[in-house]
C-alpha cells in the first residue's frame, strides 16, 4: 500500500522507531484537560508487547514475547474516509500500512481483523473476513452491552480443512461496548479503559442444512487521549459438525497485545 507521507517525514519517523524499539517504560504525554477517545497526530508512537496465549490452556507464554509497534504518520484520505496512516512494525519490521479516523464519538479502522503477524487456525482464516476495509471498531456514542454492525457477507464455495466437500457461510461480524474497567499493565493502571469487542458469528450451509461453526471474539481496551492500551484475541476451539460426517474441531493459539509505552505529540 503507498504511504502519502512525504519520504523527509517517513524517514523521520523511522528513526524515531528505530530509537524506541529497545527503550524502557518510560511514558510521555503533553499535559490536556479536553477528552480525546483517541489521539491522531503525526509523530505518535505507541509500542506493544505481543505474546502467544495457548490454545489449550490460554495462558501467557512470556518466552513467546515479541516487541511490536505502529507509528502515526500523516493526515490524509483514503477509501472515502478523512484520516491518519499508521505504519505497523513486527519485531523491528515494517509490515503494513493501516489507517485509522474518528468520526464524532467513533473510531474507525481500515485494516483487516486480525493484526498482522498473528496466524490462526486453517478454519479461520478461511472464514475471516479477506482483506482490509473500514471498520468501526468503538462506538462511544452506544450504551453499554449494544452493538453495531460491522461486516455482513455470504461466502461461497469454501474450502474448510478436514472437508471433504465445499460449503457456504453466512458471516455476521458485530461491535460491542462493555463495562469500562481499570486494568493494569505492567507498573501502570488505566482508570479509564473502554472495553469494545468485535463478535464473529459464522454459520455455514450445506445442502438446505444449517451448520453452526461458533462464536469467535477479539476484545479491545482504549484509553481516552492515549488510545489502545491492549488488545486481546483468545484462543480458538471451534466444531464443525457436518451431518453425515465426523465432527472436525480446530483449534489454535491466540495473542494478547499490550501497551509497553507511547509518545504523543
Amino acid at each position: 500500500m503507498k504511504s502519502l507521507c512525504k519520504s523527509a517525514t517517513l524517514c523521520a519517523l523511522i528513526v524515531t522507531l528505530s530509537l524506541i524499539v529497545g527503550c524502557s517504560d518510560t511514558t510521555t504525554t503533553p499535559d490536556t484537560s479536553t477528552t480525546d477517545i483517541m489521539p491522531l497526530k503525526a509523530g505518535n508512537y505507541f509500542v506493544y508487547n505481543n505474546y502467544r496465549l495457548d490454545s489449550l490452556t490460554g495462558i501467557k507464554d512470556n518466552s513467546s514475547l515479541r516487541v511490536d509497534s505502529i507509528v502515526n504518520g500523516m493526515s490524509t484520505s483514503h477509501v472515502g474516509k478523512s484520516c491518519y496512516s499508521f505504519d505497523t512494525y513486527i519485531a523491528g519490521v515494517k509490515t503494513a500500512t493501516d489507517y485509522f479516523a474518528k468520526e464524532s464519538k467513533s473510531i474507525w479502522s481500515f485494516s483487516s481483523l486480525l493484526p498482522a503477524g498473528i496466524s490462526t487456525s486453517g478454519v479461520l482464516e478461511t472464514i475471516l473476513p479477506q482483506g482490509n476495509r473500514w471498520m468501526k471498531i468503538a462506538d462511544y456514542a452506544s450504551i453499554k452491552d449494544s452493538t453495531w454492525a460491522m461486516y455482513d457477507t455470504t461466502l461461497t464455495n469454501l474450502i474448510i480443512p478436514g472437508l471433504a466437500f465445499p460449503i457456504n457461510a453466512v458471516i455476521s461480524m458485530k461491535g460491542k461496548r462493555t463495562a469500562d474497567e481499570t486494568i493494569t499493565i505492567g507498573t501502570k493502571t488505566y482508570t479509564n479503559a473502554h472495553k469494545f469487542e468485535v463478535i464473529l458469528s459464522p454459520n455455514a450451509t450445506l445442502s438446505g442444512f444449517t451448520i453452526p461453526i461458533g462464536t469467535v471474539k477479539k476484545y479491545m481496551w482504549i484509553a481516552d487521549n492515549i488510545g489502545i492500551i491492549k488488545e486481546e484475541f483468545p484462543p480458538i476451539d471451534i466444531q464443525v459438525n457436518v451431518p453425515g460426517v465426523t465432527a472436525t474441531r480446530f483449534r489454535s493459539d491466540g495473542f494478547v497485545k499490550e501497551l509497553k509505552t507511547y509518545k504523543l505529540q
